[in-house]
């Protein structure tokens, strides 16, 4: 990797992979995984400055943790959400 463009497009080919793999496998996988399978895609489109699909994946992230059975879950995820880091 040379250049600052090839990190970004390997990071956004692994979040794709991640998220995919998480969508394939929702029976297998725990209700907080999923919900941050899709914010990792919301960061990578914020970094990749593709804000409108940040948006979009920042709302599917919030409505994906209302379905976290485990308060303490769902808390813990909406805190890092939520932290911008």
């Amino acid at each position: 990797m040379n250049s600052e463009s090839d990190y970004k497009e390997a990071a956004l080919r692994h979040v794709k992979r991640c998220f995919e793999l998480t969508e394939e496998n929702k029976d297998k996988v725990k209700d907080f995984d999923i919900a941050y399978s899709i914010e990792l895609r919301a960061r990578d489109q914020a970094i990749n400055k593709e804000f409108k699909e940040a948006k979009i994946y920042y709302q599917m992230a919030l409505d994906e943790a209302k379905k976290i059975g485990k308060k303490e879950d769902r808390k813990f995820f909406l805190s890092d959400l939520k932290s911008g880091n």
